[in-house]
């Protein structure tokens, strides 16, 4: 059984290359750990915001009841043969707290996301289905992806990292770091997550990383009672990742 946490690392223009995000992980890495390298891997992700009607009684917000909603459409090549498709409502919430997971003073309290999976070759279709027959509804904001990204296995951990990059081609533009941090807690049969327990490891190894400036995401709302069986695993990997880069826009 494993548990996971994502991390965003805001991009810095003023950083010299060895202080990137991406040179500093991997060399704090290889000085501190004997590390075994793995596949690499990539992310693809479309962000929509739905539409808000024509109305007075709609909030500036976004919806009648002042909450926003979005979709989401991932794509995760360490997680193959599917496409993730999730909705999520958020709300605004000055007294929000960082405690469950979403770290950097988030105000924005959201609900476990509605997700489905699609066969992965169909996502592309999906989307423009979205962009084209119901643009009326959904606004579409981001497409963001991650390619030939770095992945190291350290002991009980996992650890993949890469640039997140908007656009495509020559344009591409750098969004900022993105880093996956997977705990290998024991067996598969052992029982449910113990999300405190998760959390709390996860962040003191992320720590003698030495980075800083980051948005943690690991405990979000929907992932408890997830987590005891692959399938599930990898459903909680996919909540965080919308978590995170639903934030990130």
């Amino acid at each position: 059984m494993a548990t996971s946490g994502i991390f965003f690392i805001p991009p810095n223009p003023s950083l010299s290359p060895a202080e990137l995000p991406v040179n500093k992980l991997t060399a704090t890495l290889k000085r501190q750990y004997n590390l075994e390298q793995l596949p690499r891997w990539g992310l693809e992700h479309r962000l929509f915001r739905q539409t808000p009607p024509p109305s007075s009684s709609t909030s500036p917000s976004g919806t009648s009841d002042g909450g926003v909603s979005y979709m989401q459409v991932l794509n995760l090549s360490y997680l193959p043969g599917n496409a993730y498709v999730g909705i999520t409502k958020t709300h605004s919430s000055p007294s929000a707290s960082s405690s469950g997971g979403v770290g950097g003073g988030d105000t924005v309290v959201s609900e476990p996301a509605t997700i489905i999976a699609l066969p992965s070759q169909s996502s592309g279709d999906f989307s423009q289905l979205i962009t084209s027959r119901l643009g009326a509804l959904w606004t579409g904001r981001s497409m963001v992806s991650v390619n030939n990204a770095l992945a190291f296995s350290v002991g009980d951990f996992t650890v993949r990292y890469g640039e997140v990059k908007q656009g495509s081609g020559a344009g591409q533009v750098a969004r900022g770091t993105v880093v996956v941090i997977e705990w290998d807690v024991g067996d598969e049969g052992e029982g449910e997550v113990n999300w405190e327990v998760a959390e709390s490891v996860i962040r003191v190894f992320w720590r003698d990383l030495g980075i800083e400036g980051a948005r943690r995401v690991v405990r979000v709302k929907g992932v408890e009672g997830e987590g005891s069986g692959k399938g599930d695993r990898g459903m909680v990997g996919v909540r965080q990742w919308f978590e995170v880069l639903r934030m990130r826009a």
